[in-house]
């Protein structure tokens, strides 16, 4: 889950994850003409142990914070997407592959970054040519995902 927007974790709707996850990663509302999902959802209950900091910066150098989902740990990621970056399933907004993999990349060894890279491409989630202009955007520049992804797609399409 990849929280979007402005703020500081030490804000007091910051903590509270339904505010996180309704307007950091949905802050708007999905018109997708399906009457199933206009309905009001639930979300599962999410707990933060108040005596334990449980932020970090993860490998994007985003901050990112652990909290637990119904028993389950989830680490929540907070970064300004921009919205070329995002796509609608079943009416959720999610990231798309390409941003996805660009994010996994620094988590990943270069044998499973290959291969999920490969398994995108043969399935046509995105393209190398579609990877090169993401990764040249100035938002990326700094980003190791990127970096790692890029070298990947340059790798197994025999282009530098």
């Amino acid at each position: 889950m990849w929280g979007t927007g402005s703020g500081s974790p030490r804000d007091p709707d910051w903590f509270n994850p339904t505010a996180i996850w309704l307007r950091r990663v949905s802050p708007r509302p999905v018109d997708n003409h399906d009457p199933s999902l206009s309905e009001r959802r639930t979300l599962p209950s999410m707990s933060r142990d108040q005596t334990n900091d449980d932020f970090f910066v993860d490998a994007n150098g985003c901050l990112a914070e652990r909290v637990n989902l119904d028993g389950q740990e989830v680490i929540v990621h907070y970064d300004d997407i921009p919205e070329s970056d995002i796509t609608c399933v079943n009416g959720i907004r999610i990231t798309t592959a390409l941003r996805t993999v660009i994010d996994l990349a620094p988590e990943l060894g270069k044998t499973e970054l290959e291969q999920i890279v490969r398994e995108c491409l043969d399935r046509r989630l995105f393209t190398p040519e579609e990877v090169a202009e993401r990764v040249a955007r100035p938002d990326m520049w700094t980003r190791p995902g990127a970096k790692l992804l890029r070298q990947v797609v340059s790798d197994l399409s025999g282009t530098t």
